[in-house]
């Protein structure tokens, strides 16, 4: 796992979320704060088999291409991704609005997803909306026990849903996070 966090005043719970993923995968590469840079992700996400990437995500809607990521050195957008050859089985883009699209001319999606999708990620788990940060560092680490447990990735995400939906009953909390791509 190569899980990737950068944690601000709105979102001090990525903390917690990166050390409890460490905790779940005994080889985690964490990677917090000034030391998720641009260079970092490139360099490290190749090798991952998980990569989850936690900070603040936002959906340029005039021009979904430069989308980003916030990285503590830039704003990883569509075009960054263009440089990335993933191998692993399922990218986690733990952050807001990560999941949203817009349908540009000639049909074509374009956001994240789509340049993760390029950079060859199978199965993506992104959201739709802005997300609670408590709520989903308690489902990306539910998520991941999930996965670590031997369910199916579609499965996992289900149950930390239900999970979460128990302590937290409006969809707001529980229902932002959405996976694409392989449910296996």
């Amino acid at each position: 796992m190569v899980a990737i966090g950068v944690p601000n005043q709105e979102t001090p719970r990525i903390r917690d979320e990166i050390a409890a993923l460490g905790s779940i995968f005994a080889d985690t590469v964490a990677i917090l704060e000034s030391d998720a840079t641009r260079e970092n992700v490139l360099t490290l996400a190749s090798s991952a088999r998980f990569l989850h990437i936690a900070t603040h995500g936002h959906f340029q809607r005039d021009n979904p291409m430069f989308s980003y990521l916030r990285l503590a050195d830039c704003r990883l957008n569509f075009y960054n991704l263009l440089e990335l050859n993933l191998d692993a089985e399922l990218v986690t883009l733990s952050a807001c609005q990560t999941g949203t699209n817009a349908v540009m001319p000639g049909d074509e999606l374009h956001g994240l997803m789509c340049g993760f999708l390029c950079a060859g990620a199978p199965s993506m788990v992104t959201s739709l909306w802005s997300a609670s940060d408590q709520a989903t560092a308690d489902l990306m680490t539910r998520l991941y026990k999930n996965l670590h447990q031997g369910d199916s990735k579609r499965a996992a995400l289900t149950k930390a849903q239900l999970a979460i939906k128990a302590s937290y009953e409006h969809p707001f909390y529980w229902a932002p996070f959405v996976l694409m791509g392989s449910p296996n």
